[in-house]
């Protein structure tokens, strides 16, 4: 009996150091602030409201910490509040500092790098204590680094940081390090902080993934916002404080499916809270109540989609290899004077058996004298529309030809490409200032704009990583607070490495990524939501980040392909055709005594009214080929091949029009 009590004291012990009383400050990152309108007023006071003494230890690495902290706690009601620092294994085994922490019923972890925590403090007598007042109902806190550790799983970071675009190219990064030998308070669980400001849903979610691969174990993950942070009680209620939201992370029914070190497939489930909502960790399929009901409704699509942030054809001839197979033509759109327009142009056409028409957005493309070029796109079934966005076509479309290619894009089954910055227009929503202040969405300053609605209730994020890491919040935020606040049925990330292709089979609306790296469906299933209100401000200005009960996530590559809608292609309505002998000008010469005459590729006009004209010349497809000032009978010589028709408009000093005519050089 003597040799038994030993060890089951060992087994209380160890029990009550993962699953006793106490209770944990997890907090996301991000500098507390003081004044009144603080968000860590409120979370911070709460742990020492919390505590049996109001004892405060501050536990750093850092050698000379501030103290500026220690009185923050002091003025929030702690009778006593002061640092601990520990810069090393030597002195973390000190009974001094053992004593000094114990005698704390509330130890906050500062922030840094956690890999020190953990290979300075794993099993050393700073731990120990740690336990020891977690175990006699003391508060924990931690703050970013800090709060990384306190998991039942901790990424550790020993080997480098670990950004959310390379746990997309590889699952299995040897940087990746997880843990479950140091502060294990919450088994089951693995925290990521910064959250939003990072990016990081990507990061956590291959988290799980991978310690499934490495432990044969499913976990859940939690992400705090900086300036944010969950408060768990003795009895696992979590409840948020400040200006984000913690996110959840957990797989349903399914496990991760690996294929070629990649995340592929479907099932992992999400949810979020934000301040003043508590969720039940022991009841994770429970919800808070939220203010707003959703009304998210289903994709639809009616033709195939390509798309793709690139600009350039090296990057971009994947995608156009699938995009040509078996056509005959295709126009090319883009705005005036673009010259990486010209170039792909001529690219594609040196590249594919295929007839490229490129049209420009311009005022001559629009006149009632281009009939062929409205009739060539009559005859096209495939468009690629270059670094254009929705209000630039609609402005083009007040005009004769305008109005027929907005009616041609936007026809049942045809096909389409949006390259460049027409990438992310292709939904029925998309961000237009995402990459133009770093701090839009933490100010609530993003602006959405209706897109072209190729795929509707969906939005697209098309270079989520590859811009600049100080957008990472803008661009991630802006796909989940988009498809919340506008009722959308798909957020898709990608990179700008990879292509999308929306497909249809079985009248399903199929999704297939292309390129080094999976992509990313958030899957909009809440039926309720909350925005953020709580202010980061003095002004109380909010952050464009929701609470929502229901979502998931799909990652899909060119053999896996995910189901965002329905598919309902038709076969393209006949546009018509116009005559090309008599096209309507409205202005003649007779009216004008002006006569136009052309010999081989020459030109002139005749006139005895208007000595010196400005001469215009332009290519079917809107080009600006002559632009000059020339007299009454001088001769202007054209560089363009035979058979080409081109459109000339003759202008006095003033820009009256004088004469339009078209002819075939």
């Amino acid at each position: 009996m003597k040799s038994i009590i030993p060890f089951f004291i060992f087994l209380v012990v160890i029990s009550l150091s993962v699953k006793g009383q106490g209770k944990l400050l997890l907090v996301g990152g991000g500098s507390e602030k003081d004044q009144s309108w603080g968000w860590s007023n409120a979370p911070y006071k709460w742990a020492i409201d919390n505590s049996e003494n109001k004892k405060v230890a501050i536990l750093t690495y850092e050698e000379n910490p501030s103290q500026w902290l220690p009185d923050y706690f002091i003025s929030l009601g702690a009778t006593a509040s002061f640092n601990v620092s520990v810069p090393d294994r030597v002195l973390a085994q000190n009974s001094d500092i053992y004593n000094l922490l114990v005698s704390a019923d509330v130890i906050f972890i500062k922030g840094g790098d956690q890999s020190i925590y953990y290979q300075e403090y794993k099993s050393t007598k700073v731990e120990e204590a740690i336990h020891t007042v977690y175990s006699r109902g003391g508060v924990i806190c931690g703050t970013s680094a800090g709060m990384a550790i306190l998991g039942g799983v901790d990424y550790t970071a020993e080997r480098s940081g670990v950004y959310p675009d390379q746990t997309l190219e590889n699952v299995n990064l040897s940087d990746i390090t997880l843990k479950n030998d140091f502060l294990p308070f919450k088994p089951g669980y693995i925290f990521d902080t910064h959250f939003t400001e990072r990016g990081r849903f990507t990061r956590l979610i291959h988290f799980i993934a991978r310690y499934y691969i490495d432990q044969n174990k499913l976990i859940k993950g939690i992400g705090v916002d900086d300036q944010t942070a969950l408060a768990i009680d003795e009895n696992n209620l979590a409840t948020l404080y400040g200006t984000g939201g913690a996110h959840f992370y957990y797989f349903e029914n399914s496990a991760p499916q690996i294929i070629n070190n990649q995340l592929i497939g479907e099932g992992i489930k999400t949810f979020s809270i934000i301040h003043g909502q508590s969720v039940d960790l022991n009841k994770i399929n429970a919800r808070p109540n939220y203010e707003e009901s959703s009304h998210v409704t289903t994709g639809k699509a009616d033709k195939i989609i390509f798309a793709q942030e690139q600009t350039k054809f090296a990057e971009l001839e994947a995608l156009f290899t699938d995009f040509f197979l078996d056509v005959d033509s295709a126009i090319l759109i883009s705005n005036p004077g673009d010259s990486e327009a010209g170039i792909l142009a001529n690219e594609l056409r040196n590249s594919f058996d295929s007839e490229i028409t490129w049209i420009e957005l311009s005022e001559a493309s629009n006149s009632a004298l281009q009939v062929g070029l409205r009739n060539k796109i009559r005859q096209a079934r495939h468009f690629v529309i270059f670094n254009v966005n929705p209000i630039e076509i609609e402005n083009f479309s007040s005009g004769q030809t305008g109005e027929l290619l907005k009616k041609a894009i936007n026809n049942s089954g045809v096909t389409l490409a949006a390259i460049g910055s027409s990438a992310k227009a292709i939904g029925e929503r998309y961000c237009h200032n995402c990459e133009n202040d770093p701090a839009a969405s933490y100010t609530g300053s993003l602006q959405f704009s209706e897109g072209f609605n190729l795929i509707s209730s969906t939005i697209v994020i098309a270079d989520t990583y590859a811009f600049s890491t100080d957008f990472y919040e803008n661009l991630t935020s802006a796909g989940h607070w988009a498809a919340i606040n506008y009722d959308l049925s798909n957020s898709i990330f990608l990179q700008d490495e990879t292509y999308l292709k929306i497909s249809g089979s079985e009248d399903k609306a199929n999704l297939s990524v292309h390129g080094t790296v999976p992509g990313i469906i958030f899957h909009n299933q809440a039926t309720e939501y909350s925005r953020v209100k709580f202010g980061n401000d003095a002004n109380g200005s909010t952050r464009q980040i929701v609470g929502f009960n229901n979502g998931s996530y799909s990652f899909a590559n060119e053999n896996y392909f995910i189901s965002i809608g329905d598919y309902n292609a038709k076969e393209p309505e006949d546009l018509g055709w116009e005559n090309n002998e008599n096209p309507i000008t409205g202005i003649n010469d007779l009216k004008t005594n002006v006569k136009l005459f052309q010999d081989g590729n020459s030109l002139w006009f005749d006139s005895e009214k208007h000595k010196k004209l400005n001469v215009s010349a332009y290519s079917i497809t809107g080009q600006e080929l002559v632009n000059t000032r020339a007299f009454s009978n001088e001769k202007i010589r054209f560089q363009e091949k035979s058979h080409t028709i081109i459109l000339v408009l003759l202008t006095d000093i003033e820009n009256n029009v004088i004469l339009i005519n078209k002819f075939l050089l």
